[in-house]
């Protein structure tokens, strides 16, 4: 539970990243194929992200084992995409009981 003074995106993204949606593998496997698809250097994109490559290299090879959302939205940025929150599954209303579908 996010209990810092970030607003409530940050934290709900945060906990996304951290495992309840996504996982910093995939994550970091996508971000390495945007990375190719733009024809970027891992030393590039770390350079415009404010990481190291060691640090992009963790992530793009699923070794990170957690990073703030302040960097992702940096990585992200430089490769032209955003973070978006998403239903995991749009056909189920949150407030419908799984068991009445």
């Amino acid at each position: 539970m996010c209990r810092s003074k970030k607003s409530v995106k940050e934290c709900l993204i945060t906990e996304t990243v951290r495992g309840l949606g996504m996982i910093l593998f995939e994550l970091g496997e996508k971000i390495k194929n945007l990375r190719k698809e733009k024809g970027i250097s891992q030393e590039e994109l770390a350079k415009k992200s404010g990481i190291s490559r060691a640090t992009l290299s963790k992530l793009e090879n699923g070794n990170l084992t957690k990073i703030s959302v302040a960097t992702l939205d940096k990585i992200l940025g430089v490769l032209g995409y955003t973070i978006d929150i998403k239903p995991k599954n749009p056909f189920v209303n949150r407030n419908q009981n799984i068991l009445d579908i």
